[in-house]
């Protein structure tokens, strides 16, 4: 302690100094580029005094019942003031980065300051002789208060004004809000989005990039890079690219370590700038033939009116751990209040649905009083299901598979109210079924190729229920047509008896598509009459055509067919710990990824290249292997630098049978569903080897140049 006790004391007395030559020429600093790092180590040090001058009252408070410590107090009052005022200094190096408020900066800044001079102060208070010793409480209370303020005022700098606060201030605001269609769709979706990820960062009190983002004007005007949007074109929209940027570049925001968006929310702002980032567009402004109302409608679910009371239910609360059991990524429960027994399901990732996730709530069959099914692949037979619930009040069946014919299996839900079958191929004859069921009070009919007289028909039949078929267009007005769908949108990998087939949901629309890749025409290219098949892979390309409407936008579908299914896969190199999904079975089980959905169903390599090897029961002849790939340039996803392929009778013995090196984007595109195709000297072979290379630098143009991009794989095929 002696030898300890010298250099200590003489580094806290040069820190101390430094600190004070540098508080006095603040203004005219400039930190080096290799110092100022040293200034990010702030955070961190800074968690050392704050403990040690806590723990020194308490040592104080309860100094007689632990007899002679006071050995261990000096040790405690040295580290307190090194630790302080290191923190300090880095704290001054921190401060001349941008971005802060200067009031807030310069209150947190002067707390520490504080903090590490009375710290020193205190050290010296207690080494000389006792007569001083009265001032020891005095500072050390002092030096508390000073810790107090200095800790509010960082945590102000760091995560925004009224940070403690906050979560009742968002609590309060949420109930505040009520929406309906006359909301604006950046008021209900976008706003919270950008609240709840970013404010923290962009604010008045703290502008990262000279951004604000807590007010409109300031959020229009964007931040030292300009607009952070360009109306009508996300990929050129600096927002975009941020949020699709590796979440390990410095330029990826939210930053690391900070709540980031989810996949939907991403989709969601990227959608919203295409169709022209509208602050005061409503939901009720889009047409109802939008594709985008559609999804904006599905994302945000409107709050309960103030006016309306919460309804009362009698029966149970389902047991806390039965439904914790139940919930996972693709299925939500949630109560429909704090104190309400009663509750509400939603499904995600269309994908992944499966019949069994209805049967499986069967035990809560008694609580479940709204189940929303969007876009899930749900068959007729399984309203079978969904009658079971016997106090189910509404129904979300929009964009499903049903047809309608088995809608009188939901006469059992005798307290169902509202029911919405919007986007669905449910036809006027299946309304009958309805007609029958007292408690139905709303039945939404979007885009179902219901006409206006069957639907006076079922209102005349029907008075009691509220028939909601959409917008109906001004002949005198033009507007644009949505793309084509595909009916089995799951059908992406096809089997030899499995064919493309397209449609749309307004009649009279005719579809021209092309096979080879080309932008199809309104007028010259291939009318779609009927299902076809493809024998490889295939992008089909295809838009909507109509008189008095503009053309729909071009949609674009890449197809693989199955070929040879080889029996055994081993992977050589294991892939990124993010993106591993099924391992080795990923690359053989015939189920396309999300390529919005990154985290589920791919295999990511960057570190390393992607190598696996494929046995065949028997020699298989084998002309073509294709590689199901995504393509996300914000995100670091490229196609391979090169790809490579072996072949031969056992993995011992193998040839070069095929390689090719992909075309690279030259500027930022839409993400897509990549099938990269290699011949290969044709042969019958059991073994066969592919390796595929990472590009190693990504190019000048990208926001990330010079770093490494990622393979993502899900799928390779033999044909």
């Amino acid at each position: 302690m002696k030898s300890f006790r010298p250099l200590l004391s003489n580094s806290i007395f040069a820190l101390n100094i430094f600190l004070l030559v540098l508080l006095i020429f603040r203004e005219r600093v400039i930190v080096p580029g290799w110092l100022q790092p040293a200034g990010r180590f702030h955070p961190m040090i800074l968690h050392f005094p704050v403990a040690l001058v806590v723990l020194l009252l308490l040592i104080i408070i309860f100094k007689k019942s632990f007899g002679a410590i006071d050995a261990l107090l000096e040790f405690l009052l040295y580290l307190t003031a090194f630790f302080a005022s290191l923190s300090a200094l880095l704290g001054l190096l921190l401060s001349r980065e941008e971005g802060y408020d200067e009031t807030l900066l310069g209150r947190h800044m002067w707390s520490g300051v504080a903090i590490s001079f009375l710290s020193y102060v205190l050290l010296l208070v207690y080494r000389n002789p006792p007569k001083f010793r009265w001032l020891f409480n005095t500072i050390l209370g002092a030096n508390l208060m000073f810790l107090i303020l200095g800790s509010h005022f960082g945590a102000s700098l760091t995560h925004g004004e009224d940070y403690l606060f906050q979560p009742l201030q968002e609590e309060v605001k949420k109930k505040n809000i009520i929406i309906t269609d006359s909301t604006p769709v950046f008021v209900a979706v976008v706003e919270p989005v950008l609240e709840s990820k970013c404010y923290s960062c962009h604010n008045e009190k703290k502008s990262k990039g000279e951004l604000v983002m807590t007010s409109v004007e300031k959020l229009l005007k964007g931040g030292k890079d300009g607009p952070i949007w360009k109306a009508g074109d996300p990929l050129n929209s600096h927002i975009i690219q941020r949020l699709q940027l590796d979440a390990n570049d410095k330029k990826h925001m939210p930053p690391r370590g900070k709540p980031q968006l989810t996949p939907e929310e991403i989709k969601f702002i990227h959608a919203w700038i295409q169709h022209g980032a509208d602050l005061n567009k409503t939901f009720k402004d889009y047409a109802e033939t939008d594709s985008f109302r559609l999804f904006a409608g599905s994302f945000v679910q409107p709050a309960p009116n103030k006016t309306e009371e919460i309804p009362q239910y009698t029966f149970p609360f389902a047991d806390e751990k039965l439904i914790s059991k139940l919930s996972n990524p693709n299925r939500a429960i949630s109560p429909l209040s704090g104190n309400s027994p009663a509750l509400q399901v939603s499904f995600f990732i269309q994908q992944q649905y499966q019949p069994k996730y209805l049967k499986e709530l069967e035990p809560l069959k008694q609580q479940v009083i709204a189940i929303n099914l969007t876009n899930m692949p749900v068959k007729d037979d399984e309203l079978k299901t969904i009658a079971q619930f016997i106090n189910l009040e509404k129904l979300i069946l929009n964009g499903t598979g049903i047809s309608g014919k088995t809608l009188g299996d939901l006469k059992t839900c005798f307290k169902l109210k509202s029911l919405s079958l919007s986007n669905t191929k449910v036809t006027a004859d299946a309304l009958s079924a309805l007609a029958t069921m007292l408690s139905l009070k709303e039945v939404y009919l979007w885009n179902t190729g219901i006409m206006n007289n069957q639907l006076a028909a079922a209102e005349k039949k029907s008075p009691g229920i509220k028939w909601y078929s959409g917008y109906t267009p001004d002949p005198a007005e033009k507007l644009k047509l949505t793309p084509p769908l595909l009916k089995y949108d799951d059908r992406i990998i096809l089997s030899v008896n499995d064919s493309v087939v397209l449609t749309h949901p307004m009649p009279g629309v005719v579809i021209r598509y092309t096979a080879d890749g080309t932008e199809p025409d309104s007028t010259s290219s291939p009318e779609y009459k009927m299902p076809f098949t493809v024998k490889e892979l295939t992008t089909v390309k295809a838009r909507s055509v109509k008189p008095g409407w503009y053309c729909s936008d071009v949609v674009s579908y890449t197809f693989f067919t199955q070929g040879k299914q080889p029996q055994q896969t081993v992977l050589f190199n294991q892939p990124d710990p993010q993106y591993q999904a099924q391992a080795q079975h990923t690359l053989t089980d015939l189920k396309k990824a999300d390529i919005n959905i990154q985290k589920i169903g791919w295999l990511g390599y960057r570190e390393k290249d992607f190598a696996a090897g494929f046995l065949f029961r028997e020699p298989a002849e084998i002309a073509n292997v294709t590689l199901s790939l995504a393509k996300n340039i914000g995100g670091y996803i490229f196609p391979p630098q090169q790809i490579k392929i072996w072949g031969g009778d056992d993995s011992t013995r193998l040839k070069l049978i095929g390689e090719i090196i992909p075309e690279q984007p030259k500027k930022y595109e839409n993400n897509q569903n990549l099938g990269l195709q290699v011949a290969v000297k044709k042969g019958n072979y059991r073994y066969i080897k592919i390796i595929a290379s990472p590009v190693k630098k990504l190019p000048k143009w990208h926001s990330g140049k010079g770093k490494k991009g990622w393979i993502f794989i899900d799928e390779v095929f033999f044909q």
